[in-house]
């Protein structure tokens, strides 16, 4: 491990690891910090912590289902995980294949479609297990009928039929994450129709999230100050809310690491937030000053984690890592499918 990941490192108990998310998505556990101060509260008393004129701005990426299993010629089992359902410029496809070691570019493996095996032919390996492959078939209309959402390796289980809606946010539109924004989890539209009552507005952005958010942090990463390149859309309509919140003084409110991630982006490539599609490979970490998100809503993220590195810059590493904790203390259920916590500006 490199050394400068040592500060963001804890200890956490296996069993404060939620594998399974709770039936009601805003029974979960909402630590709030705010003015020094921590409130132990939940996710459906949200209201009572925003104001009238803040804003909550959303991630609307919809998670893939692009865990696909397949076999080699020889029987040998395989699990392809595809990184995108639209092909590069060659009309090839990134996929994850598990396991890897093994395999040669030029090799062909199949993906079972009912009664007939899908042929996969691997073209070339990029590393770390990703290979370009080529198929014929529609690799949306194969990953709808085969795929299953691709759930965190840490939870060590296979993905079964809830996972399927409860890996995915009630607000997901556009297909393109391999990981669920996992802080709008917690979000039902009831919750965010009693936000519009009472005056806070609702914004969305999309930002398809990567692969890279599965793999850990390396030193060149540390080194280049950048991340793994994810896609981003914001549109004209969600730039006009954000910007006639800021004007009357209320405040962004960011639903998770992403959509964080997104609007800062936006503000440091164009000195403003404005409609824009492209890519970002932002590392925000400690020493960043946030220009466009005034508080954020997010998960316990993993020891020694970009995302933890994050919610630090933005909270302060030793409150956060004490908050984290007491949360410990306190049976919060931690990760993906856990419980959440809200960073409110100090009065």
């Amino acid at each position: 491990m490199d050394d400068r990941l040592i500060p963001y490192d804890y200890n956490l108990p296996p069993e404060r690891i939620a594998v399974y998310p709770l039936e009601n998505r805003s029974a979960s556990k909402l630590l709030v910090l705010s003015d020094k101060k921590r409130v132990d509260s939940h996710v459906f008393a949200l209201e009572d912590y925003l104001n009238e004129g803040d804003i909550l701005v959303v991630n609307n990426t919809k998670v893939l289902q692009a865990r696909v299993k397949g076999h080699r010629r020889t029987g040998g089992r395989l699990e392809l995980f595809f990184l995108s359902e639209r092909p590069d410029q060659k009309g090839n496809y990134p996929v994850l294949l598990k396991p890897s070691r093994r395999l040669k570019e030029g090799e062909t493996v199949f993906i079972p479609d009912g009664e007939n095996d899908i042929p996969v032919r691997l073209e070339q390996h990029n590393g770390d297990g990703e290979w370009s492959v080529s198929l014929k078939d529609s690799v949306p209309e194969l990953l709808l009928r085969v795929g299953n959402v691709p759930i965190p390796p840490y939870l060590q289980r296979e993905t079964d039929q809830s996972d399927q809606t409860r890996y995915q946010t009630v607000f997901a539109g556009p297909n393109g994450a391999v990981a669920a924004p996992t802080a709008g989890l917690h979000l039902t539209m009831d919750l965010l129709q009693k936000l519009r009552n009472k005056g806070v507005q609702v914004a969305e952005i999309t930002l398809h999230v990567g692969i890279g958010t599965f793999r850990n942090l390396r030193s060149e990463d540390l080194d280049r100050g950048r991340l793994h390149r994810e896609y981003y859309e914001i549109s004209q309509e969600t730039v006009e809310l954000i910007q006639s919140c800021k004007k009357n003084k209320g405040r962004v409110i960011a639903v998770g690491t992403t959509v964080t991630r997104c609007l800062e982006s936006v503000f440091q490539s164009e000195g403003d937030i404005k409609e824009k599609t492209g890519y970002t490979d932002i590392f925000i970490r400690e020493g960043y000053s946030f220009q466009v998100v005034d508080g954020l809503l997010t998960n316990f993220h993993l020891p020694k984690s970009s995302l933890l590195m994050l919610v630090c810059a933005f909270g302060g590493r030793e409150w956060l890592l004490e908050s984290y904790q007491h949360a410990i203390s306190k049976e919060y259920r931690f990760f993906s499918y856990g419980d959440a916590m809200l960073l409110l500006p100090s009065a």
